[in-house]
């Protein structure tokens, strides 16, 4: 079994490498097993959204094709649909 130091690293490493796959992480984390801030808890940053569903959100995903036929792709298509319900939070994992 994994323990919860082992576990903090591990996500540590997958967050530093934006989660592109183990061998980054790995990676990353041997090159900084000497960091005295590496068993630190992770903050993260939060944000709440309102996801629409049934048949409003069929229609939002009709308009946000279309939008992307018509105007190109730009940063709105990079996420789904939705209302931002607040601005980003730090906060940080304690078991």
């Amino acid at each position: 079994m994994i323990s919860l130091s082992h576990f903090l690293c591990s996500l540590k490493a997958l967050v530093s490498t934006g989660g592109k796959n183990v061998q980054a992480a790995c990676d990353w984390l041997f090159s900084h097993l000497d960091d005295p801030f590496l068993d630190d808890p992770l903050p993260r940053e939060y944000v709440l959204y309102l996801r629409p569903s049934g048949p409003l959100l069929q229609q939002l995903t009709h308009f946000w094709k279309q939008s992307r036929l018509s105007c190109g792709k730009n940063k709105a298509h990079n996420i789904f649909p939705h209302i931002t319900l607040c601005q980003f939070f730090m906060a940080s994992f304690t078991p």
